[in-house]
């Protein structure tokens, strides 16, 4: 499957803020604004002292395509303080996703929106498993590791399908766990 992926970093507290710094500070036409699917908002999370921080993601927005002049966004997941997570809103909980509909419709991996849904829990863990079995060496969370997890996932999904049932699930993460233990170094 070839996919098309363009990410960049814009400076703004909400997905209204990246569309005015994209639009009214580079000068990209408001239509053509349309063109993103997914934000991403990142901010630092303060202790209740105020003398240590911690960035967060707390938003995942998609940008819905049916407006004329001002942008609408729809929330997917959202930053939860007394959990220290993100959640998923109930318009992605409920098949409300614009943007994975549209993944639905132009790949044949996934069977339904469930699957989807699956899928990012997924990934989700295993990124949560990669930064556990690192936390001791947090040198080892740099970008070759990242690169390396990330080959690691994708070449070990495809060949234990975990999205076909739970067995394969239980499979493919014990390996996964196994495999990073002795990729990241």
């Amino acid at each position: 499957m070839k996919t098309n992926t363009v990410a960049g970093t814009i400076h703004a507290d909400t997905p209204y803020g990246v569309f005015d710094r994209v639009v009214n500070d580079l000068g990209v036409p408001r239509g053509s604004f349309k063109v993103t699917d997914i934000i991403v908002i990142i901010k630092q999370i303060k202790s209740p002292t105020g003398m240590t921080h911690v960035r967060r993601v707390v938003q995942v927005s998609e940008v819905l395509k049916d407006w004329e002049n001002e942008p609408v966004f729809q929330d997917l997941m959202v930053y939860d303080k007394k959990s220290d997570s993100l959640k998923p809103t109930k318009e992605l909980l409920n098949g409300k996703s614009v943007t994975i509909e549209n993944i639905l419709q132009t790949t044949t991996t996934y069977t339904g929106y469930e699957d989807i849904l699956k899928d990012i829990y997924l990934r989700a863990w295993a990124k949560q498993k990669f930064v556990e079995l690192t936390a001791m060496f947090p040198e080892r969370l740099e970008g070759p590791n990242v690169l390396r997890v990330n080959k690691l996932f994708t070449e070990m999904f495809d060949k234990f399908k975990p999205l076909s049932g739970a067995k394969a699930e239980e499979e493919f993460k014990a390996e996964f766990e196994k495999e990073i233990k002795l990729t990241v170094k």
